[in-house]
């Protein structure tokens, strides 16, 4: 557990813009564990973009290497498939719960702003 939690606090360290240097200096082994670990997560974390990041990184730099084992990690690519479709499904769900709070928000602005214009009209008369 430790571990984990020090792979991920190291990780976390690391800038987005230094992630290629990361990624481009670890051996293959390495890329097959770290992706792995990166499933765990993109289904856990609230950080995101910064690990889709991290994955996209390592699939463009290790790519043409991983496909050439791709059968001994396509677990951990439909892993990653399925974290990724999971989170957009979440994320819209909040996005459609936002945007309905948001109308009746606006609604009742526009409902109480009427009620206040049409008591001012009657305070005038």
């Amino acid at each position: 557990m430790e571990a984990v939690v020090s792979t991920q606090s190291t990780g976390e360290q690391v800038p987005q813009d230094q992630i290629h240097y990361v990624v481009g200096s670890l051996p293959l082994h390495h890329v097959t564990s770290l992706l792995k670990f990166l499933v765990e997560l993109l289904t856990t974390s609230r950080h995101l973009h910064f690990y889709i990041l991290w994955v996209s990184t390592i699939l463009t730099t290790h790519g043409p290497a991983l496909k050439k084992n791709s059968s001994q990690i396509m677990s951990t690519l439909n892993g990653i498939i399925s974290a990724l479709t999971a989170q957009t499904r979440t994320l819209g769900s909040l996005c459609d719960s936002n945007q309905y709070f948001m109308d009746v928000i606006l609604t009742l602005g526009r409902t109480q702003s009427s009620k206040s214009e049409t008591s001012a009209e009657m305070e005038v008369f």
